[in-house]
């Protein structure tokens, strides 16, 4: 038998029992609504990561524009080993997120497994067709590639493109794919590196990848919107008749009328940083789409 306690706002502490079908609605209420958190904090967890490595990327290609000195190798090592290292584990984050949200061998999903649905299971199976570019491809491989050895990145170019008609000179900054190695990889296909150019650039192939994964957050947020829904419902529809039943109070919490643990408590106040991820989160940028000028022309 299971117990509902708070506290009143003056009085002891109130104990009540709940029936076994009303401990199973609340605690599959709950249960959806924390595997919507976890997914929504993985995602944000892995696009800040990849935010970290674009952010170091530009950050060394200024540095080394104001760097007017010779050719330094530990600097350049320390400038690779860094890059290296958060494109990794903005990788690892999204091998998590895709482990915990997609399952093939299993033929499931968060989706399926959230709704107990076949049908939009087969949604979320297709959208994945539909938004896997060859990026997005290389991007898996890569992923799984990293799970035996170090990132197939052992270089960068870097250095400044002039513009004679405009009279305005571009950095460049290019992260390439070592291909000897790719192609000696069992993990990496050579039918897909045969789809690129000999010099594949490894941060394009990361926002294509990033962009992929992000498409699949948004459309599971969307086929998962009136679960979540529902799941608010049934906990804010109970608390306002325990409140009505026996006045309002504070703190509710499930307990176990013999061993008197607390198994979880039925306020979703955490719920708000959801919210809070979502409007953060709320849209795919296509990085790919824009360039940056810091200076206004004309």
């Amino acid at each position: 038998m299971k117990l509902i306690n708070f506290h009143p706002p003056k009085g002891s502490l109130i104990e009540f029992e709940i029936s076994d079908a009303k401990y199973t609605e609340l605690k599959n209420a709950r249960q959806v609504l924390v595997k919507i958190f976890d997914a929504e904090n993985l995602f944000d967890q892995l696009i800040e990561s990849y935010l970290d490595a674009k952010t170091a990327m530009y950050e060394s290609s200024i540095r080394l524009l104001a760097d007017c000195s010779d050719h330094d190798y530990v600097k350049s090592y320390l400038y690779r080993s860094k890059l290296n290292r958060l494109f990794f584990n903005a990788l690892n984050f999204s091998k998590l997120y895709l482990d915990k949200s997609f399952f093939s061998k299993n033929n499931t999903s968060l989706v399926k497994r959230l709704t107990k649905s076949d049908k939009l299971h087969e949604l979320v199976s297709k959208y994945r067709e539909v938004v896997s570019t060859k990026e997005y491809e290389l991007g898996c491989q890569l992923r799984n590639y990293v799970q035996h050895d170090s990132l197939p990145v052992d270089s960068y170019t870097t250095g400044v493109r002039h513009d004679l008609e405009s009279e305005v000179s571009f950095s460049v900054f290019h992260i390439p794919l070592n291909m000897k190695k790719l192609r000696k990889s069992s993990t990496i296909k050579n039918r897909l590196l045969g789809e690129f150019s000999e010099s594949i650039d490894f941060h394009e192939v990361m926002d294509g990848y990033i962009l992929a994964l992000s498409k699949m957050h948004y459309y599971n947020r969307e086929l998962l919107n009136e679960t979540e829904k529902k799941a608010i419902q049934i906990i804010n529809q109970n608390l306002s008749a325990f409140n009505e039943k026996l006045g309002v109070g504070s703190g509710h919490q499930i307990i176990d009328k013999k061993t008197r643990e607390i198994e979880f408590s039925i306020g979703i106040e955490w719920f708000d940083v959801v919210n809070h991820l979502k409007s953060k989160n709320r849209r795919p940028i296509d990085f790919k789409r824009f360039t940056h000028s810091p200076y206004k022309r004309g």
